[in-house]
């Protein structure tokens, strides 16, 4: 299925319908638990200007996907 096949499926949904299918997906998720794959790209883009020591922070906990220039 394309991605406009299952945007089309989902702007038919209501919101009832949507709320049941993300609790199907993440009802089980723990507190720490990482999201998953399916949920972790997104539209938008976040820049960040950090010290070298926030950087590898953020490369230890891996919550961020890190695209480089």
């Amino acid at each position: 299925m394309s991605y406009v096949q299952a945007l089309a499926i989902v702007e038919k949904m209501t919101l009832e319908e949507k709320e049941q299918l993300m609790e199907t997906a993440l009802g089980d998720r723990g507190k720490f638990d990482r999201m998953p794959k399916a949920l972790q790209h997104s539209t938008f883009m976040v820049e960040f200007l950090m010290d070298f020591g926030a950087y590898r922070d953020i490369q230890r906990q891996r919550a961020t996907k890190q695209l480089r220039q």
